[in-house]
């Protein structure tokens, strides 16, 4: 549930709430802040925070004896859920984007292989971000079932993806009224 973003920014009395799309994630680091240096700083450590959560989600699972698919999933899901609805930030955060890849490099890095695939069917030809972040939302659970992955890993995408899709949901009357801004824009000027 930490805000890394927002805390990185803040270095630069910068509130990611305030600016850009006001969402508090690598996205709007890059736009608010126009540092590709300080956006991969916060997808670093966002990512981080998934990873960790998984390698706890291991560790208590061997210690109390817990099923560890079922430990990894619950871990999964509510790792993105705190990362969107932090609690730090009156439950407003990001979108759950590089939470879940951090969780997917420890468990299966072709996951996130098969949501950027998607990502960019959905994003090159309209240019629109959240467009294909929403695609990707909906269809890698599909695509990794398609595809024939295990079981376990259509449910892993599918607890990721929930907590993700919700998130872009304000997105979508953006996108269908022509709002949503395109991919290549101007970021805030120093």
């Amino acid at each position: 549930s930490i805000p890394f973003a927002q805390i990185i920014v803040g270095t630069r009395k910068i509130n990611l709430k305030k600016v850009g799309s006001g969402n508090i994630g690598t996205m709007n680091t890059l736009r608010s802040t126009n540092s590709i240096w300080l956006a991969l700083i916060a997808l670093i450590f966002d990512a981080g925070k998934g990873a960790v959560s998984i390698l706890l989600a291991q560790y208590l699972s061997n210690y109390f004896s817990i099923d560890l698919k079922m430990a990894i999933l619950i871990a999964a899901f509510f790792v993105v859920v705190g990362h969107n609805w932090s609690m730090f930030e009156n439950f407003r955060s990001g979108r759950g984007i590089a939470t879940s890849m951090g969780v997917s490099l420890l468990i299966n890095w072709r996951l996130i292989i098969v949501w950027i695939a998607i990502w960019l069917i959905g994003a090159l030809p309209t240019q629109i971000f959240s467009f294909g972040q929403i695609l990707a939302a909906l269809f890698t659970p599909l695509a990794v079932y398609v595809l024939g992955f295990d079981k376990f890993y259509v449910y892993l995408a599918t607890v990721l993806c929930i907590p993700m899709f919700v998130a872009h949901v304000p997105k979508i009357p953006l996108i269908l009224s022509g709002k949503e801004p395109k991919m290549y824009y101007k970021t805030r000027k120093k």
